[in-house]
């Protein structure tokens, strides 16, 4: 009987164990990947956007788009931004801000006031 219920025991802890590896940043790639895809496709922005390639560009945390607006907006995201939005084309860079709203709006929410005030000071006006 205490054998049994030691395999028991075992049988659970093995399932709660794949059960919670389950549950990995994979699982959260993919799903922002999806919701990326989603939103770029609806908005215009990307169509032909994939959740598979959504998922190699950003990953889990909106890659360089989202680290650019991390730590030193000052020092690193406005020279990215001066460089993508003052060197193109200006037909370009009204769906390029746009884009990359998406991307900040699914990836890192968190930094839409960064960006916002990112585009601020490049007086950036789409009208």
């Amino acid at each position: 009987m205490r054998d049994l219920l030691r395999r028991g025991a075992l049988l659970v802890a093995v399932v709660g164990l794949a059960a919670g590896c389950g549950s990995t940043n994979e699982d959260t790639a993919d799903g922002l990947a999806s919701d990326f895809t989603k939103a770029a496709v609806d908005s215009g922005v990307a169509p032909e956007m994939t959740p598979e390639l959504a998922k190699s560009l950003y990953g889990d945390d909106g890659g360089a788009v989202c680290a650019a607006l991390d730590d030193q907006p000052d020092d690193v995201a406005l020279p990215w931004a001066w460089t993508r939005t003052h060197r193109m084309p200006s037909e370009h860079v009204e769906d390029l801000v746009e884009y990359d709203r998406v991307v900040v709006e699914v990836y890192c929410p968190d930094k839409e006031a960064t960006f916002n005030a990112l585009l601020d000071d490049l007086n950036y006006d789409p009208d």
